[in-house]
């Protein structure tokens, strides 16, 4: 695998940048909201995470006015993942069921699958039996895709 240096990041930084602000301008919310998504990751990629969250809730503001719902299920996660990054786990673990919350209200269930995922590895860093709750809808969702070679 290729490493990716930090001048990398800057230069992709630097172009997201230059874009969300163009979209801004040009009125194209969601536009702006992928774009941002992607400047949130970079600056998470570069451990400024006051920058990161920044950008994820500004993300969050937008896709909530305009309804974007797959982008604010996205953003929730997004930060429930940040928050647990940081070992704030009770943060992480009530962003990722406002993202199951959304997805079940406007029938995105199939949504819920990788934040199942991220709440198991949230649980288990927790040490918490609820782990294994998240665990099995991990198993039961697999098994269901008929895709359950991959815990084989």
């Amino acid at each position: 695998m290729k490493k990716i240096a930090k001048k990398d990041f800057i230069s992709g930084l630097n172009l997201a940048r230059k874009k969300a602000k163009e979209y801004l301008n040009a009125k194209e919310y969601k536009k702006f909201c992928e774009i941002s998504l992607k400047k949130s990751t970079i600056y998470y990629l570069l451990n400024d995470r006051e920058k990161s969250f920044e950008n994820l809730f500004e993300v969050l503001k937008i896709s909530e006015k305009h309804n974007f719902t797959k982008l604010r299920i996205e953003t929730l996660q997004d930060i429930g993942h940040r928050y647990a990054s940081i070992f704030d786990y009770n943060k992480a673990i009530n962003y990722y069921h406002k993202s199951i919350k959304v997805a079940k209200k406007n029938n995105l269930s199939t949504e819920n699958e990788f934040v199942n995922q991220r709440l198991f590895a949230t649980y288990f860093a927790m040490k918490s039996d609820s782990a294994f709750f998240y665990l099995e809808k991990v198993m039961q969702n697999t098994r269901k895709n008929g895709s359950d070679k991959q815990f084989s």
